[in-house]
């Protein structure tokens, strides 16, 4: 009686040990959407092409995708999220800083800031993000990103510079690292045409940032 209850004893903790190993063995991991590696190639301007200033507003992302959780899209209408793969920040945080450096970088206003208090900036960018997942099929995952800019003229409230695009970008391999570096590219690349078309529409009709 008294072995049978050693061993049963011993077995339970055997048990508990290999469970709490299990555990152990399963670690979270966190990605990161990050353009500095494309920051740090481009030739930044120090001439301000438009001598106003200009509010970088905090990005809006659809509620689904706004959490640190990276959204999974298997089928059209259904979402699920990692359970062990997270963003390493908050993506509206993140989009938001990267955006006024990118803003920052090209040179474009006198001062781009996220919040003025001395002086009252004469634009906003207002970025909304309606989808940020992976969308996985059966040969494949692809990287998902749906992004609006809008350059505001806050005296009328009138958008003088929309870009808008909704990118799907095959992955080579099922990875979320893979993922993350191709989110981060496409919001460089459609910075780049959204500030692309400030130039543009300054060099052609300056007037209308008077």
């Amino acid at each position: 009686m008294i072995k049978s209850l050693i061993y049963s004893t011993l077995a339970c903790l055997l048990l508990y040990n290999s469970g709490c190993c299990n555990k152990k063995s399963i670690s979270r991991r966190y990605y990161t959407i990050d353009i500095s590696d494309r920051l740090s190639n481009l030739v930044l301007s120090n001439n301000n092409l438009i001598d106003r200033r200009c509010e970088i507003a905090k990005v809006d992302i659809e509620e689904a995708f706004a959490s640190q959780k990276i959204a999974n899209r298997a089928q059209s209408h259904e979402i699920t999220y990692y359970r062990y793969n997270e963003w390493a920040h908050n993506p509206t945080d993140i989009i938001t800083r990267i955006l006024k450096q990118f803003v920052e970088s090209q040179g474009i206003f006198s001062e781009t800031s996220t919040r003025f208090t001395a002086h009252a900036p004469e634009y906003r960018i207002e970025t909304n993000i309606e989808h940020l997942e992976a969308v996985e099929t059966k040969e494949r995952l692809q990287a998902h990103i749906a992004v609006e800019f809008r350059l505001v003229e806050l005296t009328n409230g009138l958008a003088l510079v929309i870009h808008h695009n909704d990118v799907k970008r095959d992955l080579a391999d099922k990875d979320l690292n893979l993922f993350a570096a191709t989110i981060s590219d496409i919001l460089f690349e459609e910075m780049q045409h959204f500030s692309g078309k400030i130039k543009e529409i300054y060099q052609n009709k300056p007037s209308i940032f008077d």
